[in-house]
């Protein structure tokens, strides 16, 4: 898939206090900051370090292809008041650095500042949005920008979709997990890249932290056992493992209420499964000076050693889809088994995701959460270890403090190739031109406005290992995963292709499959017919000829007591 993809783009980068944040390293409350729960939300910090020594960067502005500003926006409001200036101070004082740059400026008929580049995977931060934290003057003025987000937010989200295309940047993932993996060996002596000895601390920690006796006791049992196993390497401990919140009232809403209440149901459902459930008014402290740090290092570093020591991980929707536990997984060399329907994944045209995770459909597991545990022990050794192997392969590109991280060269090159150009050619995504009149697109004036009429489009839906089977309806809207977007309608199938999911890989090779659950593709292509003139006539007879094969394959592939349901597509919108 690297191959699709064009080299890494050429790159400036802002220098100057007013948009190189980089300065902020300095303040006091900076080191506190990356030991909180929000050091996961500080892609602007790990994005800064890995770009400014890139070997793509140039100071020569013409030689650029995009120009990146290092902007701190989540450091900036959570640090506050540094060196004599306040969050409101600097994001003025950005606007009026930016505004005036000369290259700031249109290019090829594009409004200034569309080859401009940031990076922030802050969400709602004291109960502001991304545009509210950057202020009335800021925000506006970024508009046209390439922002790098923690999904790829669509123009719809006007307070978090900052940018006429955002791209899908991975969260930071636990330190720990990244240590640990040190520990075990996985890459050679001097490349640790998180110092200092690991220790796990007393049960009266966790008790501080608002965990009762029995969950205290739990944590320092199962993280206590998982962190001298992984000091010691050999095999993994647990089947699979979960730590986080499970409580309906410590989540914000459907569906993430629900499935943190059917993972509550595997607890104690085998003595190879350690699922602990962490209240959530220990992670919901985001204020610096608001928690007790040392009692939440200690859970953050019993979650990376309960990862490092389990086979298989459990990355169910929260609050949302996005979450760093995928990332810090990956880091652990555990499986992800992925709950969330509609997360695409970091890079996803350049990390094939399907070989390394397990997706489950959410209404699949909801209807028998427990049902899990008997498909992932029906998996062979040596299904388990090729995604372990897959997992090794592509660490470096999602993981910012791996050896040779290759985040930021994907950032850069998924900004090229699914924003930057004109037409989207990638593995997963594509074009898409629609008629400005057209009354499905009515709602995009604004994106339009800022990029024509042209949109991208999710070539293929996602590969489930466990789900329903049956033909996708390939016109529904909004529901597919996309690491890239730049209108509206982002998250929607491409129309030239129609998909029928049949028959799977045999059952317990790791892929799913047969009684797994998992599908394979039958992929129907026809002529493609562009959203041009009197296209509508045209998609019509299109929509008529493959629905038409559709029905002759789905006929021919069914076989006694398979039952085959349509589809009804997947999860809430973000």
């Amino acid at each position: 898939t690297m191959a699709a993809l064009p080299p890494v783009p050429r790159f400036f980068m802002y220098e100057g206090s007013e948009l190189d944040f980089g300065w902020m390293a300095r303040c006091p409350r900076f080191a506190e900051l990356r030991a909180s729960p929000t050091n996961e939300r500080l892609a602007e910090v790990e994005m800064r370090s890995l770009l400014v020594s890139s070997d793509a960067r140039t100071r020569d502005p013409t030689l650029a292809t995009l120009f990146y500003v290092p902007l701190w926006e989540v450091v900036s409001f959570r640090v506050g008041r540094c060196e004599n200036t306040t969050h409101r101070d600097r994001m003025r004082a950005a606007w009026s650095a930016l505004r005036v740059s000369p290259y700031w400026k249109p290019r090829r008929g594009r409004p200034a500042g569309a080859d401009h580049l940031l990076a922030s995977t802050g969400c709602v931060e004291d109960n502001l949005k991304l545009s509210q934290r950057l202020g009335n003057l800021l925000g506006p003025l970024l508009i046209p920008t390439i922002f790098g987000r923690d999904r790829a937010y669509s123009p719809y989200y006007k307070y978090s979709g900052i940018g006429r295309c955002t791209v899908e940047i991975p969260y930071v993932s636990n330190p720990h997990a990244t240590a640990l993996r040190r520990a075990r060996g996985a890459y050679p002596a001097g490349d640790e890249p998180f110092g200092g000895a690991l220790s796990l601390s007393e049960t009266d920690d966790y008790r501080a932290a608002g965990l009762s006796d029995e969950q205290a006791a739990e944590v320092v049992l199962a993280a206590g056992a998982a962190l001298d196993a992984a000091r010691a390497g050999g095999r993994r401990r647990w089947l699979l493992s979960f730590q986080g919140s499970m409580h309906k009232d410590d989540l914000c809403c459907q569906p993430g209420k629900d499935i943190r209440r059917a993972v509550a149901r595997l607890a104690r459902a085998g003595r190879d499964v350690s699922i602990i459930d962490v209240p959530r008014n220990l992670s919901r402290a985001r204020r610096v000076g608001s928690y007790d740090g040392g009692a939440w290092a200690r859970l953050y570093e019993a979650q990376a050693a309960l990862m490092v020591q389990s086979n298989y991980c459990l990355i169910p929707y929260g609050d949302t889809e996005v979450t760093s536990r995928l990332y810090t997984a990956i880091a652990a060399g555990c499986v992800p088994v992925v709950i969330a329907n509609r997360l695409s994944g970091a890079f996803a045209s350049i990390v094939p995701y399907a070989d390394l995770w397990l997706k489950v459909d959410q209404a699949t597991f909801l209807a028998k959460p427990k049902e899990l545990l008997g498909r992932l022990r029906a998996i062979s050794a040596a299904g388990l270890l090729e995604r372990q192997r897959a997992l090794h392969a592509h660490v470096a590109d999602v993981v910012y403090d791996w050896p040779d991280s290759r985040v930021a060269a994907n950032f850069l090159r998924t900004a090229a190739a699914g924003c930057e150009a004109t037409r989207v050619d990638m593995p997963r995504l594509a074009s898409v031109t629609y008629r400005q009149d057209d009354r499905r697109y009515a709602d995009d004036r604004r994106s339009a406005s800022l990029w024509s009429a042209e949109c991208t489009c999710v070539r293929e839906p996602p590969t489930l290992w466990w789900g329903p089977s049956g033909e996708i309806d390939r016109r529904r809207r909004g529901v597919w995963p996309t690491e890239v977007c730049r209108c509206n309608h982002c998250s929607t199938l491409c129309e030239v292709d129609n998909k029928t999911i049949g028959e799977g890989h045999p059952a317990g090779d790791g892929r799913g499959g047969g009684a797994d659950g998992m599908a394979r593709s039958i992929i129907l292509r026809a002529e493609h017919t562009e959203h041009r003139g009197d296209g509508a006539g045209a998609r019509s007879r299109l929509h008529h000829r493959v629905t038409v094969i559709a029905s002759a394959v789905t006929s021919d592939a069914r076989r006694p007591g398979r039952a085959r349901t349509r589809r009804k597509g997947e999860g809430a919108a973000a």
